[in-house]
């Protein structure tokens, strides 16, 4: 076999080393988020940042958080996060208000329609997830969800 070909080879045959294993890991990663987008479109009919954005609110005492943090909390640029904002306003689901305490300082507000909303697409949500997550045990969850933690870590440092 000449050197070409067997270079050509090792570059494209699957194999055991980092860069293969981290390339693996990537695609699968970015494939699976683009199927639980689907997924989550067809199977709750929201996408799912709309969905993150509610749910982030929603763990807040009073159905709200600055924008800045939700921003920061969802790892979302201002722009996008503004174009999901401005759709879950005209659907009446949120709103953003100054803060009480700071005028600078922008609030999303979930409205009592987007609570209720949010409380239907979460008992579809947890019937997808049982869906998409059926096989695979509490252990193995807990185990991917601190791995995707640490990750999230590392994408986070500074280069």
């Amino acid at each position: 076999m000449s050197k070409e070909k067997a270079k050509s080879q090792s570059t494209t045959s699957p194999d055991n080393s980092v860069n293969a294993i981290n390339n693996r890991l990537f695609f699968r990663l970015v494939q699976s988020s683009n199927l639980y987008e689907r997924g989550v479109q067809h199977h709750v009919n929201v996408s799912s940042v709309q969905g993150a954005v509610l749910g982030a609110v929603s763990r807040n005492a009073d159905l709200s958080m600055a924008l800045a943090d939700l921003v920061e909390y969802l790892a979302v640029s201002r722009q996008n996060l503004d174009a999901v904002l401005k759709r879950l306003e005209r659907q009446g689901y949120v709103e953003r208000v100054e803060s009480p305490q700071d005028r600078r300082v922008r609030i999303v507000r979930m409205t009592p329609t987007g609570y209720e909303f949010w409380t239907d697409i979460l008992q579809q949500s947890f019937q997808f997830y049982r869906k998409i997550t059926s096989g695979i045990s509490s252990e193995e969850k807990k185990v991917l969800t601190d791995l995707l933690i640490r990750i999230g870590h590392n994408l986070r440092k500074p280069d």
